[in-house]
């Protein structure tokens, strides 16, 4: 079994991908993964609709106990989601390893083995050619999520002075606690759904397209916006599933802090114009 594996025969199957094993298995894994993540989606859906019937039907003091239902079943399924996008994620770069072992033992073995002999000129060149290859590459993995991540930020900073009930000064807007609750699940979903969109994609990039492919330049380049954009929306994702509360926590504190500053600023500023109005009272008394 190790020789085959190992095999000359079996390392160009793979690389060209025309395994058999790795065409199967990768469809497999990719029918099913996707399969379960379509049907947590309409379960998700169903649930969320049925939570809505019986908000749009309930009194006002059972509308908070809705309300926390359904946000803890949007958490519910965003944590299966997030461990499917882990799952191709992990099979991807599975993959990918294989393939940079076999890269390194074919160039090894061209190296080593071969009776050709090549030449300073050559190696100076190649040093060249990948110095530059990799700047690209790594300003497509720094840059394609970057402009996503930004989106993103911008969105959620519209939706807060959009929906917070506090108000503007000095440019900063008063975020309440209620306004971040109802974006963090909005917020929360985005995020999870984005990081199994870019994960399903880095996992068909590396099991169908051949690295050995005419256009592996053109492979390379949305690879690496593939890796980038899992890495980032990867750990969106997993700090708004597991520290959401803590940020909203971290809100409310805020917003108790802002309100308690301005309540003793204004009692102040209450009580010095009543003893300013006694002072000036005395003052126009005739002595």
């Amino acid at each position: 079994m190790l020789e085959d594996v190992f095999s000359e025969e079996w390392r160009k199957q793979w690389t060209y991908r025309t395994l058999p094993d790795l065409e199967n298995g990768s469809l497999v894994v990719i029918s099913f993964l996707l399969t379960t993540a379509v049907i947590l989606s309409f379960q998700s859906l169903i649930n969320l609709l049925k939570v809505r019937s019986e908000l749009s039907s309930s009194s006002s003091p059972q509308s908070s106990i809705v309300l926390s239902t359904r946000e803890a079943l949007l958490h519910h399924f965003s944590k299966r989601q997030f461990a499917i996008s882990v799952l191709f994620t992990l099979l991807a770069t599975c993959i990918w390893t294989v393939d940079v072992i076999l890269g390194s033992w074919e160039i090894y073995d061209d190296v080593s083995n071969k009776d050709t002999h090549y030449s300073e000129g050559f190696w100076f060149q190649l040093g060249i050619r990948v110095m530059g290859m990799m700047c690209v590459l790594i300003a497509t993995m720094i840059a394609v999520p970057l402009v996503q991540i930004v989106g993103f930020g911008l969105w959620m900073q519209s939706k807060i002075r959009s929906s917070c009930n506090g108000s503007v000064e000095n440019g900063e807007v008063m975020i309440s606690s209620a306004a971040m609750r109802k974006l963090l699940p909005q917020a929360r979903t985005i995020a999870t759904y984005l990081q199994l969109f870019w994960s399903a994609g880095f996992f068909c990039i590396v099991a169908f397209w051949s690295p050995m492919a005419p256009n592996f330049i053109i492979r390379s380049v949305i690879l690496q916006g593939a890796v980038g954009s899992v890495n980032a929306w990867s750990h969106a994702s997993f700090g708004l599933i597991w520290n959401g509360e803590k940020l909203r926590q971290e809100v409310l504190e805020e917003d108790v802090r802002r309100l308690g500053a301005r309540g003793m600023t204004e009692k102040c500023l209450g009580e010095m114009k009543k003893l300013y109005v006694d002072e000036e009272k005395e003052a126009l008394l005739p002595k």
